[in-house]
């Protein structure tokens, strides 16, 4: 009796000296990712100091991009990206594939963090049907870490925060938001182009019957749209569609 009484004492000890040895690995781990985040966070903020736009002598009223710096500092440089009520404030880059900035800072040394970049389909000087950029969603909020704002209420209830601004080299636009949705990975909003009026309506009745909230304001075959792409977790995506107003 003894014998048998004590095997289940042993089991116990066991199991729970594995559980704390788990634990305290993903413990570690966890830690470790942080430390990592932060470091790729402080060096976004290091780039962001450098190449950071200027202002006129208006208390700063206005910006200036200052695109000859950019260009220097990376030829890639193609637009400026803003979006209100969120940390979004960006040079946007583009290359050859959908690859390279996944894991590429704006000065293209190694950075987990990546960059925002855009789709290396699209023409941002002469706009595509769907022009889209793409960005990690750091949970530090750098990037696209911020763009899941969107979906909460208070800044869907703010019309100032539905205007985003993209600006390029040759011109300053404005494009209003009509749909903001969080899901599961997918790539059929992913499309540049469309075979006619009919292919690219069905399309814009997709995306907009998505949205997590009513804007109001529906696109149509003629407009020209911005789509914002980024994770929200490990399965699902924080997807977000403008059209161009001005």
């Amino acid at each position: 009796m003894l014998i048998k009484k004590s095997k289940p004492k042993i089991v116990k000890k066991g199991v729970f000296g594995g559980l704390l040895v788990g634990f305290g690995v993903i413990l570690a781990f966890s830690l470790h990712k942080i430390y990592l985040w932060q470091q790729d966070s402080h060096e976004i903020q290091q780039i962001m100091n450098e190449i950071i736009v200027d202002t006129k002598d208006n208390g700063g009223a206005d910006a200036v991009i200052d695109w000859a710096k950019l260009s220097s500092a990376n030829p890639d440089t193609v637009a400026w990206l803003s979006v209100p009520g969120t940390e979004v404030n960006y040079p946007v880059v583009q290359t050859g594939d959908n690859d390279y900035y996944l894991d590429h800072s704006f000065e293209k040394k190694y950075n987990r963090a990546g960059w925002i970049f855009a789709d290396y389909r699209n023409n941002l000087e002469d706009f595509d049907q769907n022009n889209i950029i793409y960005g990690h969603g750091y949970l530090t909020g750098v990037m696209f870490g911020t763009l899941r704002n969107v979906l909460g209420r208070g800044w869907q209830l703010q019309p100032e925060n539905h205007l985003i601004k993209l600006s390029t080299p040759t011109q300053e636009t404005s494009w209003k938001v009509f749909s903001v949705y969080q899901i599961k990975t997918t790539s059929d909003y992913l499309d540049i182009a469309f075979g006619g009026d009919e292919e690219f309506a069905d399309f814009l009745g997709l995306i907009t019957e998505r949205s997590f909230y009513n804007f109001g304001d529906s696109p149509t075959t003629v407009d020209r749209i911005l789509t914002l792409s980024t994770c929200y977790n490990y399965q699902d995506k924080t997807v977000v569609h403008a059209k161009l107003i001005e």
